[in-house]
């Protein structure tokens, strides 16, 4: 309900006396409440305490399920800070973790952005690739970033836009 009217800033401030509540009754923390609150912090922008938040997790046993977002939203959290190689460890720990294929371009697409961003472009390249191969429509993304300049020159990239634009048309 906090995540449909988007009030993040509220949702942070719910999850949190939450958890506290939760450690206060029963001496742990829990770790839905505790990626829901890092997720909260994330959407809000607010990515040091997300990591923080993501940090009372770190040596507790998780279901599979929850070690996926455990290192998703912390890879997430360090992009926004501009930790490109402690996001990129993190996403392929995800990417591994992750028993649903729908979150695989996404998280290729975010890898991508990381090498990228550290001037890797050729480490990048594969994951961009697969991000694309997956799901054409990322294309929007790296047409409106800079960063991506070479790989839009690039033989590959300007038939994936070609491929993009002619669903595009056909839509």
């Amino acid at each position: 309900q906090l995540y449909l009217s988007q009030n993040y800033k509220e949702a942070k401030k719910t999850y949190r006396k939450a958890a506290e509540e939760y450690f206060k009754t029963n001496g742990e923390e829990n770790p839905e409440l505790i990626l829901n609150l890092s997720l909260a912090e994330y959407m809000d922008k607010d990515p040091l305490s997300c990591i923080s938040s993501l940090e009372r997790l770190r040596e507790r046993r998780m279901l599979h399920v929850a070690r996926f977002y455990f290192f998703y939203y912390r890879a997430s959290c360090n992009l926004l800070l501009s930790k490109h190689l402690e996001a990129v460890e993190d996403l392929k720990k995800a990417l591994a973790k992750s028993q649903d294929s729908e979150y695989h371009p996404l998280i290729h697409f975010k890898i991508a952005h990381a090498y990228y961003s550290l001037n890797r472009g050729e480490d990048g390249h594969p994951y961009l690739l697969q991000a694309l191969n997956k799901d054409l429509t990322l294309i929007q993304q790296i047409l409106d970033n800079p960063l991506y300049s070479k790989f839009t020159e690039s033989s590959q990239g300007k038939s994936l836009i070609s491929k993009y634009s002619l669903q595009v048309k056909q839509k």
